[in-house]
């Protein structure tokens, strides 16, 4: 909708006349009462602008502001009939959630393919509702031009022919510039015409709003004549697009951005659609794509532009190659680019090269030390770029200190300028390589805050580039702090493959021993983290032989720790014991604070596999507090979770609660990978029978898990969520499930785990009523569960064994497995399992007709776990339900 000087408003498809109260729509024509005429008056003036309730009942009704009338509503309906095409569908009298309501003019929706820009477009609205200089100012191709357009349309139609449009792009001379303006309103063209001549005619014609467009070459001397238009016609508003700021008086900076990522993609599918219909791709492919394009639109056309020959997953690919896709037979990204390259001094082009090293953004002091220059120096220059928009700013959350850098497609275009020299290059790779020293790791550790450990998200990208530049020129030193930096953070969010991948890399030099033992040990452990088992085995050995080569006590019981672990899961206790003891030995000559903690939480897991569970507490107890006196968060974390996974083995599910309450806090706090509580979180809601809450927290525990690309805990998710499944009676799911999970857990060799797993396969073939499948999983179970000396498992097993024979009907044959079972069971006080043994006894005395030994059975059960409360869909419920279905 459109508002003119003679009172008429231009509708989609139709016009509205004001002064004699009549729609006209095609051959059709309503009439408007007095009181609607000045309902639109009323938004007209407000200029886009929503309109509050209140304000419209004050106005147009003359209500007070505290009435509850429904008249606005009621206009709006009864206007919406005459107004819009489809009142159902509004275009024109819009409503704005919790504020009123807006008239939209004709242009919001009239210019082809504008796409979004609306937060834009309304700060631009608010900046020119009074006389001033406004710059909407941004690097070229991100849409400076259409912007105005949209805003001219959107306001124009208030001022009717007072807007005047000027476009001086390309232009380098100041006096070229007036000339083009004193032609625009209307003047007598001269070679000399003067400044003040202008604005007295801006002034005389009444201009309301003055747009110079792409002024950039000329901004410098501009600001000086545009400040005298301003004393002259004190009522004018002057719009001004540039890539470079006028530096005016008075001058309001409205810096254009990227689109928005859901507008970005929308133009892109938009645009590419419009060359080739049957175009389809996935939409994280959309937003790759508009994504790796900055949101830029210049960019998003350029590339849609080939869509009738690439599809949009090639695209994406050729984008990524800087394969020259941006350009254009009539425009190029590069034209662009090229003219504010010319507009850069000869050491202000200098430094953008320099500084197109950096990737991902850069801190100011770091940037001054690449420039090799002083802090004010440095500052004076990155003040220069952005005002010529080659570089943006920004703050992440978190993170209160500002971050500038450049857009993808810009950093591309310098990159084909002649490059930095080595010299520049290595004080890059220098800046970052401090942020791998251990002084700073250890601070970074001890400091107990997100922001710490942020400051290594940030700079991943620096760190790569700084990475692959210090193994270029042959600095292995610089490369392992380097690779240690980038592993902090790798360690923490993943993905592990690319740590492995670094530290592979790093090991093709000749490295000192102790660097050696220090990149073997971290990628050991993250060999285990990703299921690796017997290449974890082999790094951390090998990074022992390095330890002991370079005489680091401190890295050669970090490594024997590493071997412990993974000696644990394979059921080896006593070789475990022993490396552990090597490792407390060797502390003792070389104290470290996160070894020791990791030595005794090794210790716990020991005892929690021998079935000592009160020792397995309380060695974790003080594997936390170590982990809490050097501030090791990650470490915390785990322990948390370990100590909740012996007190749920002890049937303390409060104290479990706590537990996992505790790890989660510290994760989330560190904004870490968030599988590891989440899975924990999904347990307890397992726990507590809320199967749909648990199932959503596996899944995204699974997401999570996938992502960072750790295998181990996915086999752990997976047989998590198989329980789930099986508690409800969706026994096919749950055994797709475990079929996943099964030889994950066999390819990380951790043979509890793949007991736990058999086992569960067998109940689920049991509650299926299949003795055969069931006895073979138990069978197998204990198999393993023998060789691997876990009592608990072990016993478990044999009881799967006596309720499969049970099943068969072999009284006798289950008699002598719950007769085996029973023992293991009382050894390591699994009081679960043995209430299970005691319902299936029950199950056997009921088979004998011995009613009330069965009712004996079944008092012991509920004795022997009173705290348990054990989920309607666990095996004791299932069994105790049964066996009083029985009865």
């Amino acid at each position: 909708m459109r508002a003119a000087a003679s009172g008429l408003v231009t509708l989609s498809g139709g016009v509205v006349d004001l002064e004699r109260r009549v729609v006209e729509r095609g051959e059709r024509a309503h009439t408007l009462s007095v009181l609607e005429v000045s309902f639109l008056g009323t938004l007209l003036e407000a200029e886009g602008r929503p309109v509050p309730r209140d304000v419209l009942l004050r106005e147009v009704w003359g209500y007070r502001s505290t009435s509850r009338s429904r008249s606005v509503d009621h206009a709006v309906k009864r206007l919406r009939r005459k107004l819009e095409r489809d009142p159902r569908r509004p275009e024109h009298l819009l409503t704005v959630h919790q504020v009123g309501y807006r008239l939209a003019v004709e242009s919001e929706s009239a210019e082809p393919g504008f796409v979004g820009r609306e937060s834009e477009l309304q700060a631009l609205s608010d900046m020119l509702r009074d006389p001033g200089l406004v710059t909407l100012i941004g690097p070229g191709g991100m849409g400076k031009s259409s912007v105005a357009r949209q805003i001219v349309r959107r306001l124009g139609g208030r001022w009717s022919d007072r807007v005047e449009w000027v476009d001086l792009q390309g232009q380098r001379s100041l006096q070229t510039a007036l000339c083009s303006v004193a032609e625009a309103i209307g003047m007598t063209v001269r070679r000399d015409v003067a400044v003040e001549a202008i604005g007295q005619c801006l002034a005389d014609r009444g201009v309301a709003l003055l747009v110079l467009d792409a002024v950039e070459g000329v901004a410098r001397p501009l600001g000086a004549a545009v400040a005298a238009w301003r004393r002259c016609a004190p009522k004018l508003r002057i719009l001004v697009t540039s890539r470079v700021r006028l530096h005016a008086r008075g001058e309001q900076l409205l810096e254009l951005g990227p689109l928005a990522e859901d507008d970005a993609v929308a133009l892109l599918r938009s645009r590419a659609r419009a060359v080739r219909l049957d175009l389809e791709a996935s939409q994280q492919t959309w937003v790759a794509l508009a994504a790796r394009l900055d949101g830029m639109p210049l960019a998003l056309e350029l590339a849609a532009g080939r869509a009738n020959v690439l599809s949009p997953e090639q695209l994406l690919a050729e984008v990524q190659r800087r394969s020259g896709l941006l350009s254009s037979p009539t425009r190029t990204l590069q034209s662009v680019l090229d003219a504010s390259w010319e507009l850069a001094s000869a050491d202000e082009q200098a430094a953008l090269v320099q500084l197109c090293l950096f990737e991902g953004g850069f801190q100011v002091q770091h940037a001054a030390a690449v420039l090799g220059q002083d802090a004010p120096a440095a500052i004076r220059c990155i003040q220069a770029l952005r005002d010529q928009s080659w570089l943006r700013a920004w703050t992440s959350p978190g993170a209160p200190e500002l971050r500038l850098g450049m857009y993808e497609s810009v950093r591309d275009y310098l990159l084909t300028k002649p490059p930095a020299g080595e010299a520049v290059q290595l004080r890059h790779a220098e800046v970052f390589a401090a942020l791998g020293a251990p002084s700073v790791l250890r601070r970074a550790r001890q400091a107990r805050t997100p922001a710490a450990l942020a400051r290594y998200g940030a700079e991943h990208a620096n760190l790569r580039v700084a990475f692959e530049t210090a193994m270029a020129l042959g600095r292995h030193d610089l490369a392992v702090r380097l690779w240690a930096a980038l592993h902090k953070w790798l360690h923490h969010r993943g993905p592990f493959a690319t740590s492995i991948a670094l530290a592979e890399r790093l090991l093709e030099g000749d490295l000192p021993s102790a660097d050696e033992a220090l990149v073997r040990r971290s990628a050991a452990d993250l060999h285990r983290r990703l299921g690796h088992m017997e290449r974890a085995e082999a790094w951390a050995r090998r990074g022992m032989a390095c330890a002991d080569d370079g005489g680091s006590a401190r890295l050669g019981a970090a490594c024997r720790e590493v071997v412990a672990s993974l000696l644990l899961r394979q059921g080896k206790g006593a070789a475990a014991e022993a490396l552990l003891h090597e490792a407390e030995t060797l502390l003792a000559v070389e104290p470290c604070p996160v070894v020791a903690a990791s030595v005794w939480s090794a210790r716990g897991a020991l005892a929690r596999d021998r079935g000592d569970l009160v020792a397995s507490s309380q060695r974790y107890e003080q594997a936390l507090q170590l982990a809490l006196d050097c501030g090791d968060t990650v470490l915390q974390a785990a322990i948390h979770n370990a100590l909740a996974t012996v007190a749920r083995a002890l049937g303390d599910q409060a104290l479990a609660a706590v537990q996992y309450a505790r790890g989660i806090e510290v994760t989330e706090a560190l904004d870490g990978c968030t599988a590891v509580p989440r899975m924990n979180l999904a347990n307890l809601h397992a726990d507590c029978d809320r199967f749909e809450e648990a199932e959503e927290g596996y899944r995204a525990a699974l997401a999570d898990a996938t992502t960072q690309g750790n295998s181990a805990l996915q086999a752990s998710i997976l047989t998590n969520l198989a329980t789930v499944y099986l508690s409800q009676g969706d026994y096919a799911q749950a055994l797709e499930l475990l079929v996943r999970a099964l030889p994950l857990h066999r390819q990380r060799r951790s043979r509890r785990h793949e007991v736990a797993t058999l086992l569960i396969l067998g109940e689920v073939a049991l509650r299926q009523r299949i003795a055969a499948t069931a006895g073979g999983r138990f069978h197998e179970a204990r198999r393993v569960a023998e060789a691997a000396g876990l009592q608990r498992h072990w016993g478990l097993a044999e009881l799967g064994m006596a309720r499969a024979a049970l099943l068969r009907g072999l009284s006798g044959e289950a008699e002598d497995w719950l007769q085996s079972a029973e023992p293991r069971l009382r050894a390591v006080d699994h009081r679960r399992g043995l209430a299970q043994l005691q319902c299936v006894r029950g199950l056997l005395a009921q088979q004998r007709g011995e009613a009330a030994r069965a009712r004996e059975h079944a008092a012991s059960a509920s004795r022997l776990a009173p705290q348990d409360r054990p989920g309607r869909g666990s095996t004791l419920a299932w069994l105790l339900a049964r066996l009083d279905r029985e009865r």
